[in-house]
């Protein structure tokens, strides 16, 4: 979660994951960012921080979930998939 200065949340990520060995699944179903907030990297920071601690966990793959109707959201990870590909 990335919060103020004061404390005052104001991006949050949900990484889960399941299973173990060659069969464990891992899943970015949720990024939320405050709209005063967006367009500076948080979510980004936010997704690499995830992609870290499950690849501690031992995670090869982590899928991230969006619906093809949340253009947004769409364009976000196509773009940070190009970024992370580099």
């Amino acid at each position: 979660m990335a919060t103020t200065e004061a404390g005052d949340p104001v991006a949050a990520i949900c990484l889960r994951g399941w299973g173990d060995g060659i069969g464990a699944r891992w899943s970015i179903p949720l990024v939320l960012v405050d709209p005063r907030f967006r367009r500076g990297g948080l979510a980004a920071g936010l997704v690499r921080e995830a992609l870290a601690a499950a690849e501690s966990e031992g995670a090869a793959v982590v899928f991230a979930e969006t619906r093809s109707t949340w253009e947004a959201a769409s364009t976000f990870w196509s773009a940070l998939a190009d970024r992370l590909a580099d």
